[in-house]
């Protein structure tokens, strides 16, 4: 094939439990077009102690398992794929004309990301972490001006990388339907990591008051929302599944239930104000309206027409054509999202090394 000689590394801050659907899409895409596909890890359980020292005195702004690896490996690559930010500062330690040879994808404001996490678990450093995040923006803008190509996956990105290819995301539940009829009553879904940042702490006291089921698949990463979810009768934990298993879940539940996904996500910094919600994309593909809040990116799907804002919403009160409306809404808006456009953008990049 013609790109049978090009040999990819991709670099990530992953580690061995890390299952990221866009990175395996990614992979499995270069792979049919003919590429060689090598992928590090470089959050593995194995990291030598004098790397976590390194890094935590770094407060973990640069991989320094990612710099050695590369160090070690960079004429056995044409290409170089980083993913995200803290790979990516590993090109501070090399040349410009090795940085023509690298690719960025961001997909998150991650130094303000980041610099949030570092404050809420070393308050007393705060002030500092406030005076370090334009310095490490800068940086970043820096490493992105010098390098051969820069995906995004949202308009918010977009904005901060002007010169940037927005790439969204794209659902692993593409091609699945979920079913609803008109005899049915409502049930809330909830996809992906569950925290409290993720959620309205009243959504718990809606459900209660309406009586409502909510069903949750995912990682729960909150002790509060653990009990909130063991408290109530109305809640059901079903567990982190794979994309077969969670289609399959998903299809079981929409014959007895309309589905509808819970989109809730808190904005304590930017990326959470800004950013496409994987969970909002994933609801579009599969037909399921958004119940959501007024979050930029949840906020235009809503006003779009494809689910209802929390604040406005009376689950009771819905009518199963006014469902159906916004469920057919869904499966409409996510045509740019799809795996087709993903797939025709993510090579066009690839084909220019």
């Amino acid at each position: 094939m013609a790109n049978s000689k090009k040999r990819i590394l991709i670099l990530t801050n992953f580690s061995e439990k890390t299952n990221h659907s866009r990175l395996n899409h990614e992979i499995s895409i270069l792979n049919e077009a003919g590429y060689s596909v090598e992928c590090f890890l470089g959050n593995k359980g194995s990291k030598r102690i004098h790397i976590k020292i390194i890094e935590k005195l770094l407060f973990k702004f640069i991989n320094v398992d990612v710099l050695f690896y590369l160090l070690a490996n960079r004429n056995k690559f044409d290409i170089f794929f980083f993913y995200g930010l803290f790979t990516f500062n590993a090109l501070l330690f090399f040349p410009s004309d090795f940085r023509r040879k690298c690719i960025y994808q961001s997909l998150n404001h991650d130094v303000l990301y980041h610099t949030y996490e570092l404050g809420i678990r070393m308050k007393f450093l705060k002030p500092f972490f406030s005076l370090l995040k334009p310095f490490a923006i800068q940086m970043e803008k820096y490493l992105h001006s010098s390098c051969a190509s820069t995906i995004v996956n949202s308009e918010s990105l977009k904005n901060k990388f002007p010169s940037s290819t927005l790439i969204y995301y794209t659902s692993p539940l593409e091609g699945m339907v979920i079913q609803h009829s008109p005899t049915q009553n409502a049930a809330f879904v909830y996809l992906g990591q569950l925290r409290k940042e993720k959620i309205s702490a009243d959504f718990f006291d809606y459900i209660e008051k309406h009586l409502v089921k909510f069903f949750v698949f995912g990682k729960i990463k909150d002790n509060f929302i653990q009990k909130k979810i063991e408290s109530s009768d109305y809640c059901d934990y079903r567990g982190d599944l794979s994309i077969p298993k969670l289609q399959e879940a998903l299809e079981e539940l929409s014959k007895s239930w309309n589905l509808i996904g819970v989109s809730l996500i808190q904005e304590p910094h930017k990326s959470y104000q800004e950013q496409n919600a994987n969970k909002d994309i994933d609801y579009l593909a599969i037909g399921m309206p958004i119940f959501g809040n007024y979050r930029n990116t949840t906020r235009e799907l809503i006003e779009a027409g494809n689910g209802f804002f929390y604040d406005k919403f009376d689950v009771s009160r819905m009518t199963y054509a006014e469902y159906s409306s916004k469920s057919q809404n869904c499966l409409k808006a996510y045509e740019k999202y799809s795996n087709k456009q993903f797939k025709i953008q993510l090579l066009n990049i690839f084909s220019r090394l």
